[in-house]
């Protein structure tokens, strides 16, 4: 038996972040399936569920964005002092075999800290901090770049093991001068015990007045950017004009919701448009049962990093899913068999599969039943915890410490 630590320098698990929060909580139970005495400590700040809605507002007050733009990155780097106190604490009181620590700009802190205490240090690499802070989220922030550089390298090189979500993820650190020998493609997968094939559920039939229509579904975060609602919004117009037993279901909420739901009444099917907004994630199954096919509609980008959840929540569901032929998805779905793959760059494409599902039910469940075949064989978390084991056993053994597990 082996004892882990995971430390996630995420904000607001339960929200913002909820899908990366829920990975790292899935393949941390894998591991513990497996015998493992296993710990997640979130090190971010996390507004209580009664003062989220208070804590945005004064997050995006004029004054707190201006401060944000020229404090925010200081700030993060800074953040390493609190956290090189705190996590010393922790590995004195816990003494982990192994450390795992989220991928974070300006982290260094768990780093620092493993190789002063001899633990085999690995990364979870979701993303590469620096791209995605300077091309999306703090791109109006002002950069420290060298410094940001300087330590995002510095993990990479002395990190013990790297875990990326995808192939394309690790040919970029590689790109970087990484050694491709100790990066591991894990990807995001899906829990059996809670995404499966169920029966409607009865009460959201009742509720939304599902009752002999084929509902077409999506679940996310209305945020736009990654999600491709562009292309959401198009083909919503698209089929309903040419459908009518059909209605389309969108789960989740943002500050984009608002936006959205304009959007689609300007499309004039609004009344066959529902919007439950942001539902608790142990619903989300809930929901999947009353979907008869469900859309991934991902933009193509030059760098298509990501490993979508939702795809394999959706498979895991043995839903009909029609995905974006990007990235990693090309990897999991093979089109015809598993799923139904569409060319974001061919126009009314996205329709055209979507049709081509709705008026063929029996092959919606035979690719509902593949793509649930597919989950179970390669993409729960205990299969990924198997092959993490496997990593942090060699790491182990590499140091002759395999007589503590």
């Amino acid at each position: 038996m082996m004892k882990i630590a995971y430390f996630s320098y995420l904000f607001d698990i339960k929200g913002v972040s909820a899908g990366s929060a829920n990975k790292a909580i899935g393949f941390m139970d894998g591991l513990r399936q497996l015998g493992h005495e296993t710990r997640i400590f979130w090190r971010g700040y996390q507004p209580p569920e009664d003062k989220r809605e208070a804590y945005e507002r004064r997050q995006n007050s004029s004054l707190k964005r201006t401060l944000r733009k020229y404090l925010n990155e200081p700030k993060c780097l800074l953040m390493n002092a609190k956290h090189l106190v705190q996590e010393n604490k922790i590995l004195k009181e816990m003494n982990p075999d192994v450390v795992i620590s989220r991928f974070t700009l300006y982290g260094f802190s768990s780093l620092a800290l493993c190789k002063s205490r001899k633990i085999p240090f690995v990364i979870e690499a979701d993303n590469p901090p620096i791209y995605e802070n300077n091309s999306f989220y703090g791109k109006e922030n002002i950069h420290l770049d060298r410094i940001a550089k300087t330590i995002e390298q510095k993990n990479l090189m002395q990190a013990d093991a790297i875990i990326v979500l995808s192939n394309i993820l690790k040919d970029f650190f590689v790109s970087k001068g990484v050694h491709e020998n100790k990066m591991f493609v894990i990807p995001n997968g899906a829990d059996p015990d809670k995404f499966y094939p169920r029966l409607r559920d009865d009460f959201l039939v009742e509720k939304f007045n599902l009752k002999g229509k084929r509902v077409i579904g999506w679940i996310g975060s209305l945020d736009g950017g990654w999600q491709g609602l562009e292309n959401l919004v198009k083909m919503t117009q698209n089929v309903l004009s040419q459908q009518e037993d059909i209605v389309f279901m969108y789960v989740g909420g943002a500050k984009n919701k608002q936006r959205f739901q304009d959007l689609i009444e300007e499309t004039g099917f609004n009344d066959r448009v529902i919007l439950p907004g942001l539902v608790p994630y142990i619903e989300i199954p809930r929901y999947l049962s009353v979907m008869d096919i469900v859309i991934a509609p991902y933009p193509k980008l030059d760098f298509w990093y990501p490993s979508s959840m939702k795809i394999f929540e959706y498979m895991g569901c043995g839903k009909a899913v029609v995905a974006s032929g990007v990235g990693q998805i090309n990897e999991v779905i093979e089109d015809g068999v598993n799923g139904s793959l569409f060319d974001p760059d061919i126009k009314d494409d996205l329709t055209k599969k979507v049709l081509s599902l709705a008026r063929k039910p029996d092959l919606c469940r035979l690719l509902g039943a593949n793509a649930h075949k597919t989950v179970l064989q390669k993409y729960t978390w205990k299969h990924h915890a198997k092959k993490m084991e496997d990593i942090f056993f060699h790491l182990l053994k590499d140091r002759g410490k395999e007589n503590r597990v």
